[in-house]
């Protein structure tokens, strides 16, 4: 029997949005601190930072595309399947608890 209360929406906003906010501080972190440097060791070399950049399958996803296709896709496209996962997730469509 699960005695825990579902989240409701508010708290599942606020963590997806602090996971966000997580997100984009790290990269903002990494990109200026760690690009111009080889790799950052802590702990006698236990951890290790190093800067690295995925230009992979990803990036050139859209290499043949014209650039108002690619604004069109990427923009508008992933924005609207972020708004529906956002919306499944907040509402929770069909999912029984």
């Amino acid at each position: 029997m699960n005695t825990h209360a579902a989240l409701s929406w508010q708290q599942r906003a606020l963590v997806i949005g602090l996971c966000m906010l997580v997100d984009q501080a790290t990269k903002l972190l990494a990109a200026r601190y760690l690009s111009s440097l080889q790799s950052a060791l802590y702990l006698d070399g236990v951890i290790r930072l190093v800067h690295a950049r995925n230009s992979g399958m990803f990036s050139s996803l859209g290499a043949g595309l014209s650039p108002v296709v690619k604004f069109w896709l990427f923009t508008f496209g992933v924005s609207l399947g972020s708004i529906g996962l956002l919306y499944y997730l907040l509402v929770g469509v069909g999912v029984s608890r």
